[in-house]
């Protein structure tokens, strides 16, 4: 599930745009959200595979030539998941719980996606996790 807001419309030099939009990752046990080095995030709601949700970059050109980085953004809980780091989008990077059977867990995570040349952050999104937990 996604909710789409204002995109951040950003062309870069010879790799497509980087259209990263406000989300978020909603579940009982499961509620995790990818971001892709194939160009899209993905949102996993269920003990099943994760559900492609939108792209972050149009066209899928060039993803290796950014990284991403998330941070804490308030919310109960801080999503699992590597925070405060620049990571390469050659790879595919993942926030949120994985069977959690406990109290429900929420939280609010900033995205940025930025340039490797240059460093200039190009894109950003605000995504909530929710895991309902079961007891």
């Amino acid at each position: 599930m996604s909710l789409l807001l204002a995109p951040h419309y950003v062309p870069a030099a010879d790799n497509g745009a980087i259209v990263l939009t406000d989300g978020s990752a909603i579940g009982s046990t499961y509620a995790q959200w990818t971001i892709s080095f194939d160009g899209f995030t993905y949102v996993r709601n269920t003990a099943g595979a994760a559900v492609q949700d939108s792209a972050w970059i149009n066209p899928q050109i060039g993803m290796g030539l950014y990284e991403v980085r998330a941070t804490d953004a308030g919310g109960t809980n801080v999503p699992p998941g590597t925070l405060n780091v620049w990571l390469d989008m050659g790879n595919a990077w993942t926030w949120g719980w994985a069977n959690n059977r406990g109290a429900e867990k929420s939280g609010e995570l900033l995205i940025e996606v930025r340039r490797k040349v240059d460093l200039v952050v190009v894109g950003t999104a605000h995504i909530s996790i929710v895991s309902g937990g079961l007891l």
